[in-house]
């Protein structure tokens, strides 16, 4: 068949096609045969520009070049965080700030990073802590020291580095398993299956405080009243003045926690006997527990900490879902909150920093002083 422009159509047969065969038949109507075939070769299309595009999640630069994975861990897509600070393709795992530096905590390393040009200032190894998740920082603002302890290991290792150089001053292994550590006075004391121990500012090695071996639970320094706060069994809590004697401990009516200190107050947190979350301050003299704070009712089954800051403290739910809470450390009131944030938080006055395993993320603070 002739047309206007001069374009023929044939048939497979080798016979010109007439009107009727340029259509393609679609319920009580037809349309034309060269429109279902631009439509098909256009969703073709689609379909491998989608599929180019699957390799690593992102399309390739040019057409025929082979899609390349990242060796660097992929970022979770989170809410309210700012850009990752550049810190290479190993994980954080923990962090730090004061003095103007976020000290990130990876695995086999620990870096220093510049509050203002987020640049990379200082950086050393960690020795004999191969397994990642166990490790923690202690920061001890006050003497310029940053200590690493790997916790919840059948053989705990100790590090203390100079927080402006980040020169290894000291380290040690632990014949025990590390359960947690603090810093007060200068000196580093944690609980390990051997009981409180203590490492000294002028001791060559660690050693476990006399008449303490039976304390294997928790440990917070109260650094203004010049004491230890120790949870053991989950539950009871006592103080401990170096050199002094250990109170008698008081049972709390909750399953299991630990407590945090800011700024003098003391928190418990942790899971009731009841199946629900428990935010509570206790009575610095006393070391009763007072009434739930309101997060509570967002904690649900149990309350868990992420972090403390200058003057609040980071709390997250323990169902895993990765909720994280900004909550004033004087009065439990929530200042802000993230739906999806999982990973260890540390904050200053109005700058908060997630080391969320796979990056070290600053957090957005609208509310929320640090």
């Amino acid at each position: 068949m002739d047309r206007s422009d001069g374009v023929q159509f044939v048939d497979d047969d080798g016979s010109l096609a007439t009107p009727e065969d340029d259509v393609v038949a679609l319920g009580n109507g037809a349309i034309p045969r060269w429109l279902t075939v631009l439509v098909v070769a256009i969703a073709l299309a689609g379909v491998i520009g989608f599929a180019l595009s699957r390799g690593d999640g992102h399309p390739s630069a040019a057409t025929g070049a082979v899609p390349t994975v990242s060796s660097a861990p992929l970022e979770p897509q989170l809410q309210g965080v700012g850009a990752p600070l550049p810190l290479g393709p190993t994980a954080a795992i923990d962090v730090a700030v004061f003095g103007g530096r976020i000290y990130a905590l990876q695995v086999g390393r620990i870096a220093a990073v510049d509050q203002l040009t987020r640049q990379i200032v200082a950086q050393a190894s960690v020795p004999g802590a191969n397994d990642g998740a166990s490790l923690q920082l202690i920061p001890d603002p006050a003497n310029q020291l940053l200590w690493i302890a790997s916790t919840g290991t059948l053989a705990g290792f100790i590090a203390e580095y100079d927080a402006r150089t980040l020169h290894l001053l000291r380290a040690a292994p632990w014949h025990a398993t590390l359960r947690s550590a603090t810093v007060l006075d200068g000196s580093l004391y944690f609980t390990s299956d051997s009981g409180l121990a203590v490492w000294p500012l002028d001791a060559a090695t660690p050693r476990v405080v006399a008449g303490m071996a039976d304390h294997r639970g928790t440990v917070a320094a109260d650094p203004t009243r010049d004491r230890l706060l120790l949870v053991d069994n989950g539950r009871n809590l006592s103080s401990y003045r170096p050199g002094g004697a250990v109170s008698v401990p008081v049972a709390a009516p909750v399953m299991k926690g630990d407590l945090v200190v800011v700024q003098g107050t003391i928190w418990f947190v942790g899971f009731a006997v009841t199946g629900t979350a428990v935010f509570a301050a206790v009575n610095p003299v006393t070391l009763r527990l007072g009434n739930n704070a309101g997060v509570v009712v967002d904690l649900g089954l149990g309350a868990e900490t992420a972090g403390v800051g200058a003057s609040v403290v980071w709390l997250r739910n323990a169902s895993g879902s990765g909720g994280l809470w900004c909550v004033d450390a004087r009065s439990g009131r929530v200042f802000q909150s993230w739906g999806s944030a999982p990973g260890n938080v540390a904050s200053v006055s109005h700058a908060g920093y997630l080391a969320t395993g796979f990056a070290l993320l600053p957090l957005i603070m609208n509310s929320c002083p640090g």
